[in-house]
């Protein structure tokens, strides 16, 4: 809402898209929070299949009677100097070039200043997110940007140009000077490995900890199926993750009756 600038503007109705607006409460939140009904005469898993229906035609060329545009979903930008990062150790200030939501495909350019006489080259680095700090967010990708001698504050311009497969090309040059590089950079790439660092960072479920514990106590025949099971377990989705927990539950109860029978077995003192 506020991205569309409709912040405080009433609704005359409200239509659902994807699966999870089936849940009731989210219709009821919505209706109690805009006091507008919720249509529902579109499947919203239909609507999904219609819209990339729609997409599909606009990238072939079909004539098409609605128009989608793509938008940047984040801001991307640069990590420079500020005066804010004179008592850090590196640099932290995100500069903004292209901002979030801007209609794609698109290309903007903004112009930087060296720092000292004769400044050799400088590294850029590209990040996207909405924080002022570049450590709070992701970092895109980078390149190193040789510079010929020229006085303090001498521009350098930079210029993203970012298309619709999510490729953004970096352009640098020093103004008054031939000097200048072209490196194409690809947000999506940017944003699957973020998942997947948040993804290897997420805490040890209950399964897997006791999996760990349990690998300590057991022979290297045993040891060796478990740490199967486990990477199994851990490599799985959807249906073949319930099968692998499965097989991960079986080990563990068959584990605990091998220990209540060596318990029995013991003669008492």
């Amino acid at each position: 809402m506020n991205d569309a600038h409709l912040d405080g503007q009433p609704l005359r109705r409200i239509l659902l898209v994807g699966g999870s607006t089936r849940i009731p409460v989210v219709r009821q939140m919505l209706e109690a929070a805009f006091e507008a009904p919720v249509h529902e005469e579109i499947d919203p898993d239909l609507a999904v299949g219609l819209g990339a229906a729609v997409q599909a035609g606009l990238l072939r060329g079909e004539a098409v009677e609605r128009l989608l545009v793509d938008v940047a979903s984040h801001t991307l930008g640069l990590r420079v100097a500020s005066e804010a990062d004179e008592l850090r150790m590196e640099p932290d200030t995100f500069a903004p070039v292209l901002r979030r939501n801007t209609a794609l495909p698109a290309e903007r350019t903004e112009e930087f200043y060296t720092m000292v006489d004769d400044q050799s080259g400088i590294e850029v680095e590209v990040f996207q997110g909405e924080a002022a700090r570049v450590s709070q967010n992701t970092r895109v990708g980078s390149f190193f940007f040789p510079l010929e001698p020229a006085p303090e504050h001498s521009p350098v311009r930079v210029c993203f140009s970012y298309d619709l497969n999510g490729v953004v090309k970096v352009s640098v040059s020093q103004s008054g000077t031939s000097n200048e590089k072209t490196v194409a950079l690809s947000v999506a790439d940017a944003t699957t490995a973020v998942q997947e660092a948040h993804r290897l960072a997420a805490p040890a479920s209950a399964i897997e900890r006791r999996a760990t514990e349990l690998l300590e106590t057991l022979e290297p025949r045993a040891q060796a199926m478990l740490k199967k099971l486990l990477e199994e377990y851990r490599n799985a989705s959807g249906p073949a993750r319930l099968e692998a927990e499965e097989g991960l539950l079986d080990f563990f109860l068959s584990a605990e009756d091998a220990d209540e029978d060596d318990d029995s077995d013991e003669e008492p003192l």
